[in-house]
């Protein structure tokens, strides 16, 4: 398609397979901006599967991006609020727009009482671990609720 150059080329090469993009802060929204609180996400894995972490703001606004490519953690700066928490799982990746297409595996996180929104704090650090292989009797447990990949 990047040869061609013909047509929606670039829309074409866009759906390809991509190498992962390092781990770590992919999308910081300019629109969303402070650094009062930390939000930590470590995903707990095979070396072959790759998260992809939206965070929006209680109105919908997306936020932060991060990518977690096996097992790892990625960290966003955000203002202190409300926030809902998506990740797309998966092993091919195809950009940012399209995640892990219609094989991956897509999610909305819950919290206590089954909530969608977490509140972060000011001067706190929040860490959320994915796919922990022991329980942790210290830990909030963090649930999920199915997503779709057209809705992520």
């Amino acid at each position: 398609f990047m040869q061609s150059e013909w047509g929606d080329w670039h829309e074409r090469a866009e759906a390809c397979p991509q190498d992962w993009p390092g781990t770590g802060l992919l999308y910081r929204n300019p629109e969303v901006p402070g650094s009062d609180t930390q939000l930590t996400v470590q995903f707990n894995t095979d070396a072959d599967t790759a998260m992809l972490v939206k965070i929006y703001t209680q109105d919908g606004v997306l936020a932060r991006t991060l990518f977690i490519g096996g097992t790892g953690k990625a960290t966003a700066k955000l203002p202190a609020g409300s926030y809902r928490i998506k990740d797309g799982t998966g092993h091919t990746w195809y950009g940012e727009a399209e995640a892990f297409g219609d094989e991956g595996s897509y999610e909305i996180m819950t919290f206590e009482g089954g909530e969608q929104l977490v509140q972060l704090k000011r001067n706190y650090t929040t860490t959320i671990t994915v796919n922990v292989q022991e329980d942790n009797p210290d830990a909030e447990g963090v649930g999920s609720d199915w997503e779709s990949w057209s809705d992520f």
